[in-house]
């Protein structure tokens, strides 16, 4: 998944969106210029030698999910504020660790657009159901205290 706050593209600050702009005043815009792939990179899904792909490091296959009707914009707005509290958390004196795992989202419109696939993940729903709905049964299982006397019998790591 792209860092926190990244989104892969240009650092330069963008514009704000302006929803009553006419159609003239978007022609004179200046074009965004982005790389265009070859027929190659575009048949394979991976660059080629001649457009640095042999030192270039390979790209890391992702597995997406389309979704519609929900609104996207919301999920990647929470995942962006997952991103900045884990970013937070970790700073010293005391970091703070808490393993987030923050999928890629990718709103396409506002009812649909692309969610990155997090392998062996287990929905929190199905975790409920199988541990007698208390989440802290299911961290007795996987994270069992080394200490009697830790809280809830959990290792707090």
């Amino acid at each position: 998944a792209p860092a926190c706050g990244s989104s892969g593209g240009s650092s330069s600050p963008r514009p704000p969106h302006d929803s009553t702009a006419t159609s003239a005043q978007l022609a004179d815009r200046a074009p965004i210029s982005a790389p265009t792939p070859s027929s190659e990179e575009i048949a394979s899904g991976l660059p080629t030698a001649e457009a640095g792909g042999a030192s270039a490091p390979m790209p890391r296959p992702y597995l997406l999910i389309f979704k519609a009707g929900d609104d996207l914009r919301q999920d990647q707005m929470v995942q962006y504020l997952l991103c900045l509290f884990d970013r937070l958390l970790k700073v010293p004196p005391s970091p703070l660790d808490l393993r987030f795992m923050i999928y890629s989202v990718l709103p396409t419109a506002a009812e649909e657009g692309l969610v990155e696939v997090v392998s062996g993940a287990v929905g929190l729903q199905d975790v409920l159901d199988a541990h007698g709905g208390d989440i802290r049964n299911f961290l007795r299982t996987h994270a069992p205290a080394r200490d009697a006397g830790a809280p809830f019998g959990i290792e707090p790591d």
